[in-house]
C-alpha cells in the first residue's frame, strides 16, 4: 500500500518507447506563481474554493492546449516520447525520467517542432527543465507556489501513447504527501508526489495536471497499476501520481536563468558539426495520417547525425537495418563533414505496420566525403519506415541513382 511512510514499488508508465522508461503552510506568504507578473497581486491559491462558478473543462483546454507540448526523445539506446508543457517562449518543463538519457530532443506542438536541450533535472522530484532553440508559440503556463488541496479538481493534458493531439483526462487530488518508489533497471524514488484519479498513460509523462483555472498544480510522474503484497498483489485503480506544484515550482525557478545542458552526449567523432551552427528545416507536403510523424523521426535521425550523436541516430534503424551494416563505427565512417539541411516528406503510404516514405533532402558536406565530389547534394530518398513500439523507425532506405548537385 501506498502510505506517506512508506515506499510505493510502483512503474513509470507516463513514458512509451524503451523506456527500461511536505505539505504543511509558510509563516510567510508564498512567492508568486511562475509566469505571474511581477507587478500583479498575488493570486488566490488555485487549490481554494472558489465562490464563482467554476469554468467548463472545454474552456480550459481551449485556452491553454497550445502550451502543451510532445517530446520525441534519442538516447544513445533508444528512443521514447513523453509530454511537457511550456512556461516561457524558450523553456519547457517535463518530467525527469523524460529527460534522463535525452542526446537529442524534439518539442512539438501547435506552432511546430524545435530543438530542445536539458537544463537541468531532478529525479528525486521528478522535475526537468528544457531550453528550446528558438522560441515557440503558445500558452504559457503559470505554475501554482502552492501545492494543490485533497479534493481539488484537475485536468490532465498531454498526449497518451505518443498521440499526436492533445488529449484531456478529468479527476481530483485524491491523497497528500506521499513518497514512492519506481522500480526496474534505472528506477529511482519521488520524495513528494500526490496522487489523482484522472487517467494518465504511457507517453503523458511531464504533461501538466491543472486546475480549473489553467494553473498548473501537478506535473505527472507515473502510476501504480498493482496493490498490496508484492506476492499476491491485487489491482489498482486511480492511483496516478503528480509532482505537486509547489515543487515543481522551486524547481523551476532555480533552474530558469541556468544557461549550460544536461543533455547527454553519445559517441561523436571530433570533427562531427557544431549543431548550434545552423537548424535542420523540415517539411510535410503530404496529407497521411502518418506523414507528421514519419517527418519527426526523420528529423531525430538527421539532428542527431549533425551533432555527431552516431549512437542516437543508429537507435533509429530496426535491428534488421543494422545487421547490414558493420556496426554503428562501419555506418557513420564518413559521416564527419555532413549534415542534414533541409527534409520535406513528399509522400506516404502505410501498409499495416510499414510505410513507404518518398523524401526530398539536401545534405552539405566536404568534397571528399560528398558523391562525386559534390558539397552540397539533393537526394530523392525512398525510406521504408517499421512501426515498433509507438515510434517510427527506419528499416531501409533506397536513393536511387544518387544525389544531384545543388
Amino acid at each position: 500500500m501506498v502510505t506517506a511512510t512508506a515506499l510505493a514499488v510502483v512503474a513509470v508508465s507516463g513514458c512509451t518507447i524503451n523506456v527500461v522508461a511536505p505539505g504543511g503552510s509558510s509563516a510567510s506568504p508564498p512567492p508568486p506563481a511562475l509566469g505571474t507578473p511581477a507587478a500583479a497581486s498575488a493570486p488566490p491559491s488555485p487549490s481554494a474554493p472558489s465562490t464563482a462558478t467554476a469554468r467548463d473543462w472545454s474552456a480550459v483546454a481551449a485556452e491553454v492546449r497550445s502550451g502543451v507540448v510532445r517530446l520525441q526523445v534519442v538516447g544513445c539506446d533508444g528512443s521514447w516520447t513523453g509530454s511537457g508543457f511550456l512556461v516561457d517562449d524558450d523553456l519547457v518543463v517535463t518530467a525527469a525520467h523524460v529527460a534522463r538519457g535525452a542526446s537529442s530532443v524534439s518539442v512539438t506542438s501547435e506552432a511546430g517542432v524545435v530543438r530542445g536541450e536539458v537544463v537541468d533535472l531532478d529525479l528525486s522530484a521528478d522535475t526537468a527543465l528544457l531550453r528550446l532553440r528558438r522560441p515557440l508559440a503558445g500558452h504559457r503556463f503559470t505554475v501554482a507556489a502552492a501545492r494543490p488541496d485533497l479534493g481539488v479538481d484537475v485536468g490532465v493534458l498531454g498526449y497518451p501513447f505518443g498521440v499526436d493531439d492533445v488529449r484531456l483526462s478529468r479527476g481530483a487530488v485524491s491523497s497528500g504527501d506521499t513518497r514512492v518508489r519506481y522500480e526496474g533497471e534505472d528506477g529511482f524514488t519521488v520524495d513528494h508526489v500526490v496522487t489523482t484519479d484522472a487517467a494518465v498513460n504511457g507517453g503523458n509523462s511531464g504533461g501538466p495536471a491543472v486546475d480549473r483555472e489553467g494553473v498548473v498544480v501537478g506535473l505527472v510522474s507515473g502510476n501504480s497499476n498493482w496493490s498490496g503484497d508484492p506476492n499476491e498483489p491485487v489491482p489498482a485503480q486511480g492511483n496516478n501520481f503528480l509532482v505537486p506544484s509547489d515543487v515543481v515550482h522551486d524547481r523551476v525557478e532555480e533552474w530558469s536563468d541556468e544557461r549550460g545542458t544536461r543533455t547527454t552526449a553519445c559517441s561523436a567523432d571530433d570533427d562531427a558539426p557544431v549543431a548550434a551552427d545552423f537548424d535542420l528545416d523540415v517539411g510535410v507536403d503530404s496529407e497521411a495520417d502518418d506523414a507528421d510523424d514519419i517527418a519527426l523521426a526523420l528529423y531525430l535521425h538527421g539532428d542527431s547525425i549533425n551533432q555527431g550523436f552516431y549512437d542516437a541516430a543508429w537507435s533509429l534503424f530496426t535491428p534488421r537495418l543494422q545487421a547490414r551494416f558493420d556496426g554503428v563505427e562501419g555506418w557513420s565512417d564518413g559521416l564527419s563533414s555532413s549534415y542534414w539541411t533541409q527534409l520535406v516528406v513528399r509522400r506516404v503510404d502505410r501498409d499495416g505496420r510499414t510505410a513507404d516514405a518518398r523524401v526530398d533532402l539536401r545534405t552539405r558536406q566536404d568534397a571528399a566525403d560528398g558523391f562525386r565530389g559534390q558539397t552540397c547534394s539533393d537526394w530523392s530518398m525512398r525510406y521504408r519506415m517499421r512501426l515498433v513500439g509507438g515510434a517510427w523507425l527506419i528499416d531501409d532506405a533506397d536513393a536511387g541513382a544518387g544525389p544531384t548537385s545543388c
